[in-house]
């Protein structure tokens, strides 16, 4: 009676095993990122941040420009603390970049655009 049991139990085990692992939790992908977010300056530079830097600056290179309503989907932010890395763009002073993916793609000031999905 007690191999039987023993028996079920690692039949048991050994069939919900596969299910749980099946369900891992992994790091987003391009495709699954459906984080919206909306223009609110009137015309805003995407800028490409420096080879040896992972945030834009106020002088980087400006790659394109948004406009008020464009929609961009992102699902990552850079976050600086550096006072010299504060900008003051669309009314507001900030430290923190949206970044933008793509072929043109690059950083836009988290000050000028809103999350609405």
């Amino acid at each position: 009676m007690r191999r039987l049991i023993s028996t079920l139990a690692l039949a048991l085990a050994a069939a919900t095993l596969p299910a749980a692992t099946s369900g891992a939790v992994s790091a987003p992908t391009p495709a699954e990122c459906a984080t919206r977010w909306t223009v609110t300056g009137g015309k805003v530079a995407i800028r490409r941040p420096a080879p040896d830097a992972t945030s834009a600056t106020s002088t980087s290179p400006v790659v394109r420009y948004l406009h008020r309503g464009d929609r961009v989907t992102s699902c990552w932010q850079t976050h600086n603390r550096s006072a010299s890395t504060t900008y003051r763009k669309c009314g507001r002073t900030g430290q923190n970049w949206l970044i933008v993916r793509g072929p043109r793609g690059g950083q836009v000031p988290l000050t000028c655009v809103r999350r609405t999905g």
